[in-house]
């Protein structure tokens, strides 16, 4: 803590300049002066190196009150069964309405991380531990955390709550209370300004809004929240109102619809499908809420990134900048704003799109994909050393991060790190065998290796688990090595017949390779027969 403190200011290196250029000549003036003056150049040097200091310590404490607020977060609370502790739909709403409430009106002391950050980032069968949850607290720089386990009884819960300071591994308060079923809102509202009182000192005035109307409007929710959660997306569309198009009131749900509705869109377009329907669902949700609420800043930046992926670039700065002047804590605005023009957001103080990316981080250091588009931009620039690191620190914080883990590999084969890459893409295998990508992934290590029986076979293992398409490429290039012709002609036809769309650039590479053999075997045929005929 005391070296952020005492790290150097923007002005730092022009103030030490000018200091050292005075002293130098109070020094000068000093040597060259009468014994009976050389007291009072002496006190010049000492007012101006007192001045100097005082300048820093000002600036510093100046930074210092417009630093980031307290972090804090609100681990699911575990639903403590007779068989094994749990995630279910109540830990869930109480972590969530909680985390609601302390971001009401503590935005600018407070800093709560979201569910919809942590618990894709963790370990999930490790948050029902306490010294997991603390230890992950540390990764992740939070201040303070709040872990509780409940037993339900029906009709009531009996829950036990904590807050822990996180630099002292101190418990600020621990209480247990029995709640009736429908009180899930108001223990979270009551619990949020115990809390906040805690962390920021009492007699703080709260004016908290209520996000639900009902127990039972939540309690669907909740469950439609678990649903998205455990991957089963349709399964969440099934159980959401139908209503909830035409009359529905909340926000929460008619953002959270359109969040998947989107997404799906986005899908759909890479992979050259029809993305309209979706996205007019995705746009019609999104309005509704704006309506309820302008305010929201999740529908403004949902909105935003509906006009990114539509390239309608006026719109999505709007929005983007709607979104970030209400609330200037959540990373996905900076992340959303790297897709824009650098001139677009020149004004916000950020010079190109890594400041945006470190900007994101810092604000959310579970925002992964931040992290792997730095690592990405830094690959790019040939800065592998410090693509290297970007990724790693994802996997400090979960180690067995999927996506890192395969991005990892990927940079250690473009370093030529092939043992590395070996090791970086089995770990993958290990967690997820049925993951097609780290298959094909693999056979390109091989590959480059020249082990082509490996690489064969884990070119096949992708193609057979998830029809990778760009495995038949390389197939196609090994055959050829191995003078096998009609089997690399057969997978270059694969690799065409199965063409995305326009922009597919390996059907395209695969197209003229196939060309290029044809021709020559064309050619070598013309030249043998022109031989037989001479004969």
């Amino acid at each position: 803590m005391i070296f952020d403190f005492i790290k150097m200011p923007d002005w730092g290196l022009i103030g030490i300049g000018v200091w050292l250029f005075v002293s130098l000549v109070v020094w000068y003036l000093y040597r060259h002066s009468t014994t009976k003056h050389r007291v009072g150049f002496k006190t010049t040097f000492l007012l101006i190196s007192a001045l100097f200091f005082f300048v820093f310590l000002f600036n510093r404490f100046e930074e210092s009150s417009q630093a980031a607020p307290l972090r804090i977060t609100v681990f699911p609370f575990i639903n403590q069964t007779d068989t094994s502790p749990s995630i279910s739909w109540e830990s869930l709403a109480f972590s969530e309405i909680l985390i609601k409430y302390l971001e009401q009106n503590n935005l600018e002391e407070l800093l709560p991380y979201q569910l919809d950050w942590l618990i894709p980032a963790a370990n999930r069968d490790s948050l029902t531990f306490q010294n997991y949850c603390l230890a992950f607290a540390k990764r992740i720089n939070l201040d303070y955390f709040v872990v509780g386990r409940f037993l339900k009884k029906s009709p009531d819960y009996r829950v036990n709550y904590k807050l822990t300071q996180v630099d002292k591994n101190k418990i600020v308060f621990e209480e247990t209370r029995q709640i009736a079923v429908s009180e899930i809102q108001e223990f979270s509202r009551e619990l949020s300004i115990l809390v906040a009182d805690r962390m920021l000192g009492p007699n703080r005035e709260a004016v908290l809004k209520d996000p639900w109307h009902s127990n039972a409007e939540l309690a669907v929710f909740f469950n439609f929240k678990l649903f998205l959660l455990n991957g089963e997306t349709k399964s969440a569309l099934d159980l959401a109102p139908s209503a909830v198009n035409e009359d529905s009131n909340s926000t929460a749900w008619l953002n959270a619809l359109a969040e998947i509705y989107l997404n799906r869109g986005v899908k759909k377009r890479k992979k050259g499908q029809s993305d309209l329907e979706d996205f007019q669902t995705a746009k019609s949700l999104l309005l509704k809420s704006l309506s309820l609420d302008e305010d929201d800043h999740k529908t403004l930046q949902l909105l935003a990134e509906l006009y990114l992926a539509n390239e309608r670039w006026n719109q999505a700065e709007e929005f983007l900048r709607e979104s970030l002047l209400r609330n200037r804590w959540d990373s996905k605005t900076y992340v959303d704003f790297t897709q824009l023009h650098p001139s677009r957001y020149a004004d916000l103080d950020f010079d190109n799109e890594n400041a945006l990316l470190e900007k994101a981080i810092f604000v959310n250091p579970l925002d992964f994909n931040a992290r792997l588009i730095l690592a990405d931009n830094y690959s790019r620039k040939n800065r592998l050393d410090l693509a290297t690191k970007t990724v790693k620190q994802i996997l400090r914080i979960n180690p067995n991060r999927i996506d890192a883990l395969m991005r990892l590999g990927s940079i250690y084969m473009a370093r030529n790190d092939l043992l590395n890459s070996l090791e970086s893409y089995q770990r993958v295998t290990e967690l997820e065998p049925q993951n097609g990508e780290v298959y094909y992934n693999l056979g390109i290590v091989y590959y480059y290796q020249k082990d082509y029986d490996m690489a064969i076979k884990f070119f096949e293992h992708a193609i057979k688990s998830v029809d990778h398409v760009d495995s038949h490429l390389y197939l196609a290039y090994i055959y050829e090595q191995k003078k096998e012709m009609n089997r690399a002609i057969t997978h270059l036809r694969t690799r065409i017949a199965k063409r995305s769309g326009r922009a597919d650039k390996f059907a395209e590479e695969a197209r003229k390779h196939l060309f290029q053999i044809l021709s020559e075997r064309k050619e070598n045929d013309s030249k043998a027969g022109q031989d037989t005929t001479q004969n």
